[in-house]
């Protein structure tokens, strides 16, 4: 055999040896299968138990004081004095913005104090939507009541 012929013939057996490999590589590849995205699951909130805000929780039940003055005092027995009818407006002229008055502004306990109640979240449902609501307008979330 001519080296000519010799080449053309190891050429076509390379060739052909190569596509019989490439053909079973991919023969033997199994299709990858889907991607399963997690997504996040949206939590629905529960039924507003207090569309009234602060004051469908803070109040009298039969000889039990609820009320906000009467926390307030439970709190810290030399609060200042408030009216029976005060409203978490009321308590946001002192409690609001941080220095507002020198009182201790509610956005470094109230969220401790209902969050770990053992009557809050366990007996009354309370939830994020007891207190707050959201203000379609600026999108930003309010606090009910307060005005």
């Amino acid at each position: 055999m001519t080296n000519r012929k010799f080449r053309r013939v190891a050429l076509v057996i390379l060739g052909l040896a190569s596509a019989a490999l490439l053909a079973t590589a991919c023969a033997k590849a199994p299709p990858a299968p889907p991607q399963v995205v997690e997504k996040p699951v949206v939590q629905i909130p529960p039924p507003d138990v207090a569309p009234n805000g602060c004051a469908d929780c803070h109040k009298k039940e039969g000889d039990k004081d609820y009320t906000l003055p009467a926390e307030a005092k439970k709190a810290n027995p030399n609060h200042v004095p408030l009216p029976a009818t005060a409203t978490v407006t009321d308590c946001d002229t002192c409690h609001g913005a941080p220095g507002k008055n020198g009182a201790k502004p509610f956005e470094t306990w109230i969220h401790k104090v209902h969050l770990n109640s053992q009557t809050f979240s366990p007996k009354l449902k309370g939830y994020c939507n007891s207190c707050h609501v959201l203000n379609a307008t600026t999108g930003l979330i309010d606090v009910k009541g307060l005005k």
